[in-house]
């Protein structure tokens, strides 16, 4: 006869449920439109550009300048023209004093014969540039843009456990066995 014991041990499980705390505001958010008025007031721009004086230094002018120029000129070369007779007279008024005529010929001949040479580039002047034109932007906001109401806070908590179980409950078994080789 034999006596045969089996025992199995009681294994304990654990499960974990980790604590949450929910929050949730109670506010209320107020979009409005925002009106806004803007006025814009412009001029078209213009840009305004004289080349009469470059065209006056190259020799193209109109017709007041020519008169104008042309009148300046007779009025310089007759008060020229003037002031050298009246040097002329007084240096001839002085013949007997040995003036000589044809030295008076000598220096008039001498005179037409200068001229001066030179090199410019034209035109000399640049032009006159001008810009017209305006653009101004008036803004006005007539109304609030954002309203914000708050009510407070909703808290919800849940709390955390620990949950043990038995996951294989322990036993003994005994078994009596009999021999049959007796």
């Amino acid at each position: 006869m034999s006596l045969e014991i089996r025992s199995t041990r009681t294994l304990l499980g654990m499960r974990t449920i980790k604590p949450m705390l929910e929050v949730t505001p109670k506010e209320k958010v107020v979009l409005k439109q925002q009106k806004i008025e803007m006025q814009i007031q412009r001029q078209a721009p213009r840009v305004l550009i004289d080349q009469s004086q470059c065209f006056a230094d190259l020799g193209f002018k109109n017709t007041p300048e020519i008169s104008a120029e042309a009148a300046q000129l007779g009025r310089q070369r007759a008060s020229d023209y003037a002031g050298q007779m009246a040097a002329e007279g007084d240096y001839l008024t002085k013949i007997e004093q040995g003036a000589n005529v044809g030295d008076l010929a000598a220096q008039r001949v001498l005179n037409d014969a200068k001229s001066d040479w030179n090199i410019a580039f034209a035109p000399q002047s640049r032009p006159q540039v001008e810009v017209q034109g305006s653009l101004n932007l008036d803004w006005r906001v007539v109304e609030e843009m954002m309203e914000f109401k708050s009510f407070g806070r909703n808290f919800n908590f849940h709390p955390g456990r620990l949950e043990v179980y038995v996951q294989q409950y322990g036993k003994i078994e005994i078994n009596y066995t009999i021999d049959q080789r007796i």
